[in-house]
């Protein structure tokens, strides 16, 4: 899985303190893989704050139980982090204790980093007891006894998961979640979290929930996940108990036994896209708490016999929203509300499939998958952008328009309902203007797919512009014929556009590199000589 570029919302704020001292750890070979897991143990367990421990490539097996109760400082924060361009192993020679423990029933530790680090066996793999400020990156977790990360104890605040593939859970039992984040009827809260860009897949167990968000939590955001192949929800957030909202955002679900995405309540759940099947896609209703707050909009919902979205308590409810989401069913309800839609604002979506009381909303009827670039209601295709001429288009409501789609393109002018606008593929990373001018793709460039159309709108028209396109390889590195940055200069229209064909590369770098995992394109508008200048930059994903 290709490392994904961060947004400043998925950072600590203490990334980027300095490092005060630098640490070498290398492999042994003249030793085992549990006597170099004693030297990783022992080293890490001597770090200070400031340090930043740079660990080899190798298989490091800590045999012993491993404690983490290190504390740095936002100024001064610890860095365990794998030498660029490696991924050391950490593992255990078994099953009996989880693989890396934060905290303990007495301490506390905070500022902490990880990233880039295999950690494969154990219990748990990563148990959080008590942590603050504690953040993996571009960790690779798999094969476990049980959970992939657990924060179950004790009260947590600002954990950060970001760019991480996380499978194959729960190999000896357990319930085998990814993530357990806090515990039932708000006995430990998970506050402020960041769980972002993370691949969770092939999860197992006795219930193997993607993401598990338990009652009480607040302040947390869940986004741009990609969440498949799981026996229980691929996301399932409770309520707050009044403490600030949850954010769900942006992640893709499909082939989940349950209900793909449930959420309780006090959340925004926006911009995401969600593959259902009999049970379902969206399903929220009272559980450890009520039902209240929730702001569902601009999400494409798709399931097979199951209703597209399923609310069981939300007439009569304060706060509830259902507003520009595609809703479509096979053979199902396109929306079903059990209780009414007393005082639920129901605005601006398209449905597919019958409605069944609520309370006389107003829908656009949607047409079915042509409505879709290419998209299938069994999820083996997962295009859900609006097509040309689909419903979709201009279908939103004004008063709940979210102000970027699920790529992060500007939602005007076109207003579409559902995830996405039209041709906003990619990721958008960053502009230095809002309002435009917005850069919009016309599909996925892929190693000797078919040439891609970039668009830039939304310009000054007459000033120069500059397209450019670079390509990467899974593990980061430029491909041959796309890894240079080309740049072509274009003077914008009268309508201020321009547009650029990309040629993809045929072929990886020789002697069979890596595959294409990610690419880049940035455009930027020059308003006139010595004038200002917009740009803004996206990224496409894929996975191999």
């Amino acid at each position: 899985m290709a490392h994904r570029t961060l947004r400043p919302e998925y950072i600590p704020s203490w990334a980027n303190a300095p490092v005060l001292r630098q640490l070498q750890l290398d492999f042994d070979p003249a030793l085992d893989d549990v006597a170099n897991g004693a030297r990783f143990f022992n080293t890490v367990h001597g770090l200070q704050p400031g340090d930043r421990l740079v660990v080899g490539p190798g298989r490091w097996s800590v045999e012993s139980r491993f404690e983490v109760v290190l504390n740095g400082t936002a100024q001064a924060p610890i860095r365990i982090e794998a030498r660029p361009g490696t991924t050391p192993i950490l593992t255990r020679p078994n099953e009996w204790q989880n693989l890396v423990n934060f905290g303990s029933s007495t301490s506390t530790p905070r500022f902490i980093l990880m990233r880039g680090f295999e950690l494969v066996g154990g219990s748990s793999a990563i148990r959080v007891y008590r942590g603050d400020d504690l953040w993996f990156d571009q960790c690779h977790i798999h094969h476990l006894g049980g959970d992939g990360l657990r924060a179950s104890s004790y009260d947590t605040a600002r954990l950060f998961v970001t760019r991480s593939e996380m499978h194959h859970t729960a190999l000896v039992g357990g319930t085998g979640e990814g993530f357990y984040l806090g515990s039932n009827f708000g006995a430990a809260i998970a506050r402020d979290a960041v769980i972002a860009l993370n691949h969770i897949h092939h999860t197992g167990g006795l219930h193997g929930d993607g993401i598990e968000l338990k009652q009480g939590s607040y302040g947390c955001r869940i986004a741009e996940n990609i969440i498949h192949d799981t026996p229980y929800p691929g996301i399932l957030v409770y309520g707050t108990d009044g403490a600030p909202r949850n954010v769900i955002e942006g992640n893709v679900i499909w082939s989940t036994v349950e209900n793909p995405l449930q959420v309780q309540g006090e959340a925004l759940v926006r911009n995401n896209v969600v593959f259902g099947g009999a049970q379902g896609a969206f399903i929220s209703h009272d559980n450890q708490g009520q039902s209240r707050d929730l702001e569902v909009v601009h999400n494409t919902f798709v399931a097979t016999s199951g209703e597209a979205a399923l609310l069981s308590h939300w007439g009569g409810r304060p706060g509830m929203v259902l507003a520009n989401n595609a809703l479509y069913s096979q053979s199902g309800n396109s929306l079903t509300l059990h209780n009414g839609a007393s005082g639920v604002a129901i605005v601006g979506n398209v449905v597919h499939g019958p409605t069944y009381n609520d309370g006389g909303a107003s829908h656009v009827q949607g047409v079915g998958t042509s409505d879709f670039v290419d998209l299938s209601f069994d999820a083996t295709r997962r295009d859900a952008h609006p097509s040309t001429g689909s419903v979709l288009l201009g279908a939103a409501h004004t008063v709940h328009l979210t102000s970027h789609d699920a790529s992060g393109a500007e939602r005007t002018p076109i207003r579409a309902a559902g995830a996405f606008e039209p041709g906003t593929y990619g990721r958008y990373l960053e502009a230095t203007s809002p309002g435009g001018p917005w850069l919009r793709s016309s599909g996925l460039p892929a190693l000797g797919s078919a040439p891609v159309t970039l668009t830039l709108d939304g310009g000054v028209p007459g000033a120069f512009a500059v397209i450019g396109v670079q390509l990467l390889a899974g593990n980061g590195t430029p491909l041959p014929g796309g890894g240079a940055f080309q740049r072509m200069v274009y003077v914008l229209d009268g309508n201020g556009h321009a547009a650029h064909i990309f040629h993809p590369p045929s072929a990886p770098a020789p002697g069979g590199g890596p595959v294409l995992g990610a690419s880049r394109a940035q455009a930027r508008d020059a308003a006139a000589p010595g004038g200002t200048t917009t740009t803004q930059r996206i990224e496409w994903i894929l996975l191999q």
